[in-house]
This record gives structure tokens, C-alpha cells and sequence, in this order.
């Protein structure tokens, strides 16, 4: 386990003086970690990180198992919840637009969290990835569509998917 993981379960076991000195000990261990600096800065409101971390977590992990179970509608809700307790967290934005592309199909709502995991986290390449996968299977299912002589509200929807990304690509390519 991870020393700030300890002291989160310290915080929320109501052991604040034990929790502070794993706090120190990542920040020892770790000087950049963001998060255990953070917390150490607002110690004050310490167990309520500590809550919202946990919340988080039982959030995840339920939206995991609604996915698995094929509960996508149910897992989607549960994903935007997580999302409203850390709206800067890609990873969750990035599970989001994944579960939107490949089970519900939505690519417009997938471009979307796929570009915000994308802002929060540009340097990740495996967010940036993702959202390059969903435009051309976008553009892929737009143009199979047509060739078809498919004109529906579902195509129309994948157009607007494959052309939201264009500047913000180019952006992220610094052009």
C-alpha cells in the first residue's frame, strides 16, 4: 500500500496524527507528488479529501461492476458521479469516453470526455490515443453509412464526432 493510501484510511478512521505522518513520509519519499502536497498545505480539511477520495473509489469500482454486468446507463451515471467529486481526474474522463464509444456507441458524447481527459493530461498519450481512435472510427462509420445511402440521426451524430476533434488535434500537435 501506498503511504498516502494509508493516510487516507488513517483519516477516515479517525487516526489524524498517524495519517499526517504518512502524509510527510510521501512528500519524504516523493517531493513532487501533487497530491500528498496538497493535502499537507490544507491539512485543516484533511477528512474531507479523505471522503471524497473514498466516495471516488466506491464510485469506480461500483461503475466497474455495472460495466461488467452490462449495466452500461448504470455505470455511465456512476462515472459522471466520481467525475463531479474530481473533475480534474482524466482517468475517470478517459473511462468515461471509452465506455460512451465502444458500448453505447455515443461518439459524440465519447469525443467529449476523451477531449477533456486529453486537456486535463496532454502529455498522456494513451488519453490522446483513445481520442484519435474514436474520430476515425467516427469517420469510418460515418462514410460506411453513406456508402450505404444511410442519412440517419445516428450518422449525422457520428459526423459531428469526427469533426469536433479537428482543432483541437491540431492544438495538441502544436500546429
Amino acid at each position: 500500500m501506498q503511504m498516502l493510501d494509508l493516510c487516507f484510511a488513517d483519516l477516515r478512521a479517525g487516526k489524524k496524527a498517524r495519517a499526517l505522518t504518512y502524509a510527510r513520509t510521501a512528500v519524504e519519499l516523493d517531493p513532487r507528488n501533487s497530491k500528498a502536497n496538497a493535502l499537507l498545505a490544507d491539512w485543516a480539511h484533511a477528512d474531507v479529501v479523505a471522503k471524497a477520495e473514498a466516495e471516488d473509489r466506491v464510485l469506480v469500482a461500483d461503475a466497474q461492476r455495472a460495466e461488467e454486468s452490462g449495466e452500461y446507463e448504470n455505470a455511465i451515471a456512476l462515472y459522471k458521479k466520481a467525475i463531479a467529486l474530481k473533475p480534474d481526474d482524466a482517468e475517470l474522463h478517459n473511462r468515461l469516453g471509452i465506455l460512451f464509444a465502444l458500448r453505447m456507441k455515443d461518439f459524440t458524447a465519447a469525443t467529449n470526455a476523451l477531449m477533456k481527459a486529453s486537456e486535463l493530461a496532454p502529455q498522456n498519450l494513451a488519453y490522446r490515443s483513445n481520442l484519435s481512435r474514436v474520430f476515425k472510427f467516427a469517420t469510418g462509420a460515418q462514410l460506411t453509412a453513406l456508402h450505404a445511402g444511410d442519412d440517419s440521426d445516428a450518422l449525422k451524430a457520428a459526423a459531428d464526432a469526427a469533426k469536433k476533434p479537428q482543432g483541437f488535434l491540431a492544438k495538441l500537435r502544436g500546429k
